[in-house]
């Protein structure tokens, strides 16, 4: 296992030195054959083979794709064909460096695959078969969490997807209250005026009953002296005729009292019937005021809850 270890700020890992034996059995589980002949006597052409292979299984690069020609620098040389080998080696030897940094080997050179040695390549050998230990040990962590990103990133993909739909909702929402603003802002003074008018109506019909109150009163009060007078004519026929009866001295007197009191009773019945006709006009635009005021209540309680809905809508 490797052990880091820093200097000068760069981080550096040691690993076991595995001995022959174990080098050959962990690059046969890694399926990259090495004889013991190959590793004690490396040649150039061999070891790049391995090398490509540790790639192609620790780093997924494939033969094939270090050999592709990088087009964008080709164009770049007067003959480009002179110089496939030496990009595609350019590439081999970037894709190892970054594994020997992974492995914790940062003295990697051409010389490990142009002149290969024993010793170093087992050393190279050690720590990539350390780090392919370590790997493995990590894969069943990475894959959870790499399982863990793929459903994070599927969530947030469809909540990403909700929120546009809710946005787009909302947007459409406020779309539709600022076309109905002006119909709303209509009916808000509708109701202002209605509110006045209803505060006037109020204030009328407060006054109208003050006056329907006083001429109850004086109905009333006609009606008893008209009870009264209704009673005094009686009274004084029935006197009248009594005195008729014993002194028939001065008749046309009599009889001028008796009319003038009849047209005094006849004019008190006009007055009554008057009063009673007023009583009945105030009483229909009483009754008119509060069907009225009814109705305003009612048209109120329509805007209150028309407005309470397209509240409850945004």
């Amino acid at each position: 296992m490797m052990t880091p270890s820093k200097s000068r700020g760069v981080p550096h890992y040691s690993f076991p030195i595995l001995s022959m034996n174990e080098l050959l059995v962990c690059l046969g589980e890694l399926q990259v054959p090495l004889s013991e002949e190959q590793l004690k006597k490396p040649s150039s052409d061999h070891v790049r083979r391995v090398f490509e292979q540790l790639l192609e299984f620790l780093m997924g690069v494939s033969h094939e794709e270090l050999s592709q020609p990088v087009f964008a620098a080709m164009e770049l040389l007067q003959y480009p064909e002179l110089h496939e080998d030496s990009i595609s080696l350019i590439a081999f030897h970037r894709a190892m460096q970054k594994l020997m940094a992974a492995c914790g080997i940062h003295d990697f050179s051409v010389r490990d695959y142009l002149h290969p040695e024993f010793q170093r390549l087992r050393r190279i050998l050690s720590g990539i078969v350390n780090f392919a230990k370590f790997r493995e040990e990590r894969m069943a962590r990475f894959e959870q969490l790499l399982a863990q990103s793929e459903l994070l990133a599927s969530s947030r993909i469809k909540l990403e997807a909700d929120h546009a739909a809710l946005r787009a909702a909302l947007d459409q929402l406020h779309a539709a209250r600022a076309a109905e603003q002006p119909e709303v802002d209509a009916l808000e003074a509708q109701i202002a005026e209605y509110a006045a008018r209803m505060n006037e109506m109020n204030s009328v019909q407060a006054t109208l009953q003050d006056e329907l109150s006083d001429l109850k009163s004086a109905n009333t009060e006609v009606s008893e002296r008209l009870a009264e007078e209704k009673h005094a004519v009686l009274t004084e026929t029935q006197e009248v005729c009594k005195l008729q009866a014993l002194v028939v001295q001065s008749p046309d007197r009599v009889k001028r009292e008796i009319n003038e009191m009849q047209e005094n009773l006849e004019r008190e019945k006009e007055n009554v019937t008057s009063m009673h006709t007023r009583t009945r006009t105030l009483v229909q635009r009483a009754e008119g005021l509060e069907q009225c005021h009814a109705e305003m209540i009612r048209l109120a309680k329509l805007m209150s809850d028309a407005e309470r809905e397209m509240n409850q809508a945004e």
